[in-house]
């Protein structure tokens, strides 16, 4: 979900439908604490910065008023 994840920021993106490379992102996880250790603190301040409740209830209030016409 490239929307929501930057690579080797917040998470790992694998291209579609390659069971290689998402595999070897994986292990790249696994064995990387480093790694695992900035995707998760990358993760949750995005998270906290763009996923509050105001702003969701706001997206779905605009999805509400778009479509309920």
């Amino acid at each position: 979900m490239p929307e929501y994840v930057k690579h080797n920021n917040n998470g790992l993106l694998s291209k579609p439908r390659n069971v290689q490379d998402l595999a070897r992102n994986i292990k790249k996880i696994l064995i990387n604490k480093g790694l695992q250790k900035k995707l998760n603190e990358n993760g949750f301040n995005e998270n906290d910065k763009n996923w509050t409740i105001e702003k969701t209830v706001k997206q779905l209030v605009n999805l509400y008023t778009k479509y309920a016409k």
